[in-house]
């Protein structure tokens, strides 16, 4: 992943860039002489120098960026906060039985698709005496939920 991040053209360009701009200030600040015959290899030698530096730093960035999942610390935190979070929900009365809910849906689905209304206009007559059948007595004492999923 942090090959991947490092070989990107923007940040390969951003990276010479910092490193031609720092090389100018050096130069205003008399830090190369250009008399010497060694100047452009000193000059090439420090650009090089600045951009591996900068290099390294965005490795060490882009390492702490990347979440790393083998992490105990990391897996602790995830299981911990799922765990809290479902807890308030539940101790907040957010029950929710998915299978009645579902069976509910489609009941409000089929009576309303040869009517031709939405089903959240829709009220079901089928879903109401549905109810009042000994057939259905399982869908009349599942759980209801104290938060709708559709709105």
């Amino acid at each position: 992943m942090i090959a991947s991040v490092m070989s990107t053209p923007i940040l390969q360009r951003r990276i010479a860039e910092l490193a031609n701009k720092r090389i100018a200030v050096e130069e205003k600040e008399g830090l190369f002489n250009k008399s010497e015959r060694a100047y452009e290899s000193k000059k090439i030698a420090r650009q090089n120098a600045i951009e591996e530096s900068l290099r390294e730093v965005c490795e060490k960035t882009a390492d702490g960026m990347i979440c790393k999942m083998e992490s105990n610390t990391f897996i602790r935190g995830a299981y911990y906060m799922c765990t809290e979070l479902l807890t308030r929900a539940y101790h907040q009365g957010m029950h929710f039985a998915f299978s009645y809910q579902f069976i509910r849906a489609n009941d409000s689905e089929e009576s309303t698709y040869p009517q031709k209304k939405s089903s959240a206009s829709a009220k079901s007559p089928k879903k109401q005496s549905a109810k009042n059948s000994p057939s259905s007595s399982s869908l009349a004492t599942a759980p209801t939920s104290t938060m709708s999923l559709s709105n």
